[in-house]
């Protein structure tokens, strides 16, 4: 079995600054060409001159009008007693721009900011920075839809990278934290606890061969007790370690090869029908009495085999409720109750460390598929919310790209 221990491909670097403070705190007013006063967000600069192609009222540009600085930056839009309030379109003389809501020289409400260097984000904005529902689309091919906070990404989520690797789930701080889906080109998908970006703590992986393994990762690599479940019904329960890639049983709670009760008692059914049935005469003139006496105690043979199997193995159960077996001796005692026999007891005592670890992950399987449930129908909820986002504006102004 091969699951890439470390599951993250690559940092989904931003590549952009969390914001354009240019009203960042503090800031200083100055007179515009016009003589109309017009507020200066951020450090006072000596030499930065503005102009003003609106109107003045009590000395204070107001209305909607063109502000131009020397440093090359430039506002189209709404002005409130000098500030800049309402709705506009700000240039940055990097090429950058913002199309959108503004209070008191911030970005504030709904907006598109469009970054020449490295991408565009279309959501929401607070106190100048990205908060609440928005689309971030970089220039690299990465995306990410969800909730931002303070210019972060924080809450739920959905990431989508160039290479076809997409997360669904938490971040805190611009990181994958918490519970999350991360699904891979190569149809291997993780499902459980993220932190820093890395797969840590309980999960449950499926690998392009259809292997599953339940257990913990710590660092986005396999380390600690878990079941892995091979497509044929096989599994192995023990200690797992991240060995180049491939998931390494390390030690083993319980027998190392397991099979279902079914197919483990297909020879019992094979034997019967061989010594049982095809004893039989065709030309007895009892045959076909004899033949359903036979059937029956076939039948009854193969379900004391698989209550024997059960038996042996009472705990070992995947979600599915097939039961995994390990070798048991052939054949069955008919003639002797298959319960409270010393090899039913002594094959339980070695099966208990294994059975019982089984019982708590599954215990623990199953409780991580019923948040992974809960996550998925919030992000249902995400992807309706984002589809009432309004769509980008579309600037007909020219935009200089100053990134090199």
């Amino acid at each position: 079995m091969t699951i890439t221990g470390k599951l993250r491909i690559g940092l989904f670097a931003l590549g952009i600054a969390a914001s354009h403070s240019y009203a960042a705190d503090g800031g200083s007013w100055i007179s515009s060409t016009s003589g109309c006063m017009v507020f200066q967000a951020g450090p006072a600069t000596e030499d930065l001159s503005v102009s003003w192609t609106g109107k003045c009222s009590d000395g204070y540009a107001e209305g909607k009008g063109t502000l131009t600085w020397s440093n090359g930056n430039r506002y189209e839009g709404e002005v409130s007693v000098g500030m800049i309030n309402g709705k506009g379109t700000f240039y940055w003389a990097n090429g950058d721009w913002y199309q959108g809501g503004f209070k008191q020289g911030l970005r504030e409400g709904f907006g598109t900011q469009h970054y020449a260097c490295s991408g565009e984000y279309h959501g929401q904005f607070h106190n100048g920075v990205m908060d609440g529902l928005g689309v971030l689309d970089l220039a690299n091919g990465n995306r990410y839809a969800g909730y931002f906070r303070r210019g972060m990404m924080h809450g739920l989520g959905v990431r989508d990278f160039a290479n076809g690797t997409r997360y669904e789930g938490e971040f805190e701080n611009n990181h994958e934290e918490g519970l999350g889906t991360l699904s891979l080109p190569n149809l291997a998908r993780y499902q459980g606890e993220f932190k820093n970006d890395q797969p840590h703590g309980h999960a449950l992986v499926t690998d392009p061969g259809g292997n599953v393994y339940e257990g913990t990762y710590a660092d986005g690599h396999v380390d600690g007790l878990g079941i892995l479940t091979k497509p044929n019904g096989e599994r192995d329960v023990g200690t797992f370690k991240d060995h180049k890639g491939t998931v390494k049983l390390v030690s083993n709670l319980g027998p190392a090869l397991y099979e279902p009760c079914q197919t483990h008692c297909s020879t019992t059914t094979t034997s019967c029908g061989t010594n049982t049935v095809g004893a039989i005469n065709p030309d007895d003139p009892n045959y076909q009495m004899k033949l359903m006496d036979a059937q029956v105690t076939c039948g009854r043979e193969i379900q004391q085999c698989v209550s024997v199997c059960e038996r042996h193995n009472p705990t070992v159960r995947d979600l599915k409720g097939i039961v995994e077996i390990g070798e048991l001796d052939q054949p069955v005692d008919n003639s002797k109750p298959a319960s409270g026999s010393t090899h039913d007891a002594k094959a339980a005592s070695e099966a208990k460390p294994a059975a019982d670890f089984a019982d708590q992950q599954a215990a623990a399987t199953s409780a991580l598929r019923a948040r992974l449930e809960d996550l998925h129908q919030q992000l249902k909820i995400l992807q309706v919310n984002i589809s009432t986002l309004p769509h980008a504006a579309v600037l007909t102004a020219p935009v200089t790209d100053k990134c090199h």
